[in-house]
């Protein structure tokens, strides 16, 4: 049989999804299925980047995020709709002094470019930790949450609880 008659196998893409969802536990596999083939780049990518937790980190408020920021407003930037659940937390074992409550602000309107984001986990957070006044005020992002989750919550007072 020489090569002009040789069949081609293909594997329909509803088959490679599924093994590629058995993968969702092991992030190497799932890279590595991202880099191998461009039709598979989607499927791994759902599970790649389905969480983005976000702690507060960093030595200075303006540079905290510009990392993020940056990859988000990049015109080649294609995970960002692959995100389905952001995770806050001020949780951190390395450094457990609080954070002032502005920390996340200047993350708040690169949120807009997460667009698949129906799930905002929040946790160790209350009043005086995160200041929820400008989360709730960017309405692109907040009025695609569909499940909000809070856990571990540190409000001191009833107030710092029904001011969310």
């Amino acid at each position: 049989m020489n090569k002009m008659q040789r069949k081609q196998f293909v594997i329909p893409q509803e088959i490679i999804d599924q093994f590629i969802d058995h993968l969702y536990h092991d992030r190497g596999a799932l890279k590595a299925c991202a880099l191998a083939c461009r039709s598979w780049v989607s499927s791994s990518r759902y599970h790649l980047f389905g969480i983005i937790a976000l702690f507060p980190l960093g030595d200075g408020e303006d540079g905290r995020f510009s990392g993020l920021l940056g990859v988000l407003d990049h015109p080649l930037c294609t995970f960002a709709s692959s995100v389905r659940t952001l995770c806050i937390s001020t949780d951190d074992e390395q450094n457990p002094t609080l954070p002032p409550p502005t920390w996340a602000e200047s993350l708040i309107p690169g949120l807009a470019k997460l667009v698949s984001v129906k799930s905002l986990i929040a946790f160790a957070i209350g009043g005086r930790r995160f200041g929820w006044g400008p989360l709730f005020s960017s309405t692109t992002f907040i009025t695609q949450i569909t499940h909000l989750r809070l856990e571990c919550p540190d409000f001191i007072t009833f107030e710092d609880f029904t001011g969310l």
